[in-house]
């Protein structure tokens, strides 16, 4: 594991996994919020976990919706649907652009230890995979690869 804080790298990494990948699933928790996108890879389809705690916006062009209610109703609506962009924005927000929605997720008061993170097959960012993107709290970027 390394910190890395390199954002256009990591930007770059995140969009050649996302972009095309489809948001297949998600699940609530009280405090986390997973979402599950299958993308094609070299070894064929593949699945990749976006699990956060940090604060969760959706927003359709017009408004922009900080509910977590109506986030949930919205990711809902684009199940199947496919991410299109991905960017990190200032201060560490991740965004992905998904048929005219963007979601967005940004470090908040209430955010634990890891803001969101983004790994292959399983959402546990603490369980070793063959690599794995984390935002901390403290908006730093870490990267582990399997070595």
């Amino acid at each position: 594991m390394r910190i890395i804080n390199d954002f256009e790298k990591t930007e770059s990494f995140l969009a050649g996994k996302l972009v095309g990948a489809q948001l297949d699933s998600f699940r609530v928790h009280s405090l986390e919020l997973q979402l599950n996108f299958l993308g094609e890879s070299v070894d064929g389809l593949q699945s990749y976990w976006l699990c956060m705690t940090g604060d969760v916006r959706l927003s359709d062009g017009e408004s922009v919706y900080h509910d977590r209610a109506q986030v949930i109703a919205g990711l809902y609506a684009l199940i199947g649907q496919k991410i299109s962009a991905v960017k990190i924005e200032d201060e560490s927000a991740l965004s992905l652009c998904c048929e005219g929605k963007v979601i967005t997720i940004s470090t908040d008061d209430e955010s634990l230890e890891v803001v969101w993170s983004f790994t292959p097959e399983l959402p546990d960012p603490h369980v070793d995979h063959s690599w794995s993107v984390t935002l901390t709290d403290e908006s730093e970027l870490v990267m582990s690869m399997a070595d």
